[in-house]
């Protein structure tokens, strides 16, 4: 469940604003790696750059990685 979460958010975050994208296009277009290190190193990348190298809890805490809009949902949040 919360690999899901932060795969999410990694995966809109390097098809938007990444500054490391040229990096894992080399690491892919070489490959050199397996799919589990490509997939390691983009997940670390992500926590260290985009997430201000933030422990996880305080990440999950401030709602970094919840995508749920509870007004969308049958329950709304009222």
């Amino acid at each position: 469940m919360f690999y899901k979460m932060i795969t999410k958010k990694r995966d809109e975050w390097f098809a938007g604003d990444c500054v490391v994208k040229e990096l894992i296009e080399y690491i892919e277009k070489t490959n050199q790696m397996r799919d589990a290190q490509v997939d390691a190193i983009k997940t670390y990348l992500f926590l260290k750059i985009a997430c201000d190298n933030k422990p996880l809890f305080e990440l999950f805490k401030n709602g970094v990685f919840n995508t749920l809009d509870l007004d969308e949902l049958e329950v709304s949040s009222k």
